[in-house]
């Protein structure tokens, strides 16, 4: 959720299923797609990388 909330306050406008902006909809997609941790790091990786090119 801080990855999505530096989304909306830099204004990046990046959208999709792992920048939603509702706690319950990102946890539910979260909870869905837990391939487990290591996958989770690469998407977190993912978002920070995006996040840099902003």
């Amino acid at each position: 959720m801080v990855q999505i909330a530096i989304n909306v306050a830099k204004k990046c406008g990046f959208t999709g299923l792992r920048w939603l902006d509702d706690k319950k909809a990102h946890y539910d997609w979260c909870a869905n797609f837990n391939p487990g941790v290591p996958a989770m790091m690469g998407e977190m990786k993912a978002r920070k990388s995006m996040l840099k090119g902003c």
